[in-house]
């Protein structure tokens, strides 16, 4: 069988290298692309200004409840990491032989952990960041006799730029 040259496992790797780098790139461009369209709706710009301060007192509550959540979920999380951490570790060293294989894979779960977490409340932010956004532009169109294309938009891109970081990130995590 031929075996093929230093130089090409090097071409190789440097091909996948820059396609998995420039793809990476482009889904954090894309999702910070989606969210700025999404930012620059304010909530101010609401003609009824006693729906708009109301719009933002929901908004804060439930930004409230979300941190509540995810500090909740985030302790269950963490428990569960350190113990299943102790867990991995001790069965892949067991079964490899090997301690530096175990605290390996530990590392990657904690990688992986760390990468689904964050994610996780990213996209949580996101989706109460848009709510109050999309019942502006849905208010907007409404008084405008306009469609409800942005009404629609607005949670579509949120979602979009959700996605896109997290695929982003999870290539990110996967490939480090």
């Amino acid at each position: 069988s031929m075996m093929p040259s230093p130089s090409y496992n090097y071409a190789y790797f440097n091909a996948t290298t820059m396609l998995i780098s420039t793809t990476i790139c482009v889904a954090f461009f894309w999702a910070y692309f989606q969210f700025i369209l999404v930012a620059r709706i304010s909530v101010e710009d609401m003609q009824d200004k006693p729906s708009s301060d109301l719009l933002e007192e929901i908004q804060e509550t439930i930004n409230q409840g979300v941190h509540l959540y995810l500090s909740a979920k985030f302790k269950a999380c963490g428990a569960f990491i350190c113990i299943f951490s102790i867990i991995v570790f001790a069965w892949i060293s067991y079964t490899s032989g090997d301690v530096l294989w175990g605290f390996l894979t530990t590392i990657s779960f904690w990688s992986g952990a760390s990468t689904s977490m964050s994610c996780g409340y990213a996209g949580i932010k996101m989706a109460v960041f848009s709510n109050v956004r999309t019942v502006v532009c849905a208010e907007q169109q409404q008084n405008q006799g306009g469609g409800w294309a942005w009404s629609f938009n607005t949670p579509f891109r949120a979602g979009l730029a959700n996605g896109f970081q997290v695929s982003g990130s999870m290539l990110l995590s996967f490939y480090s």
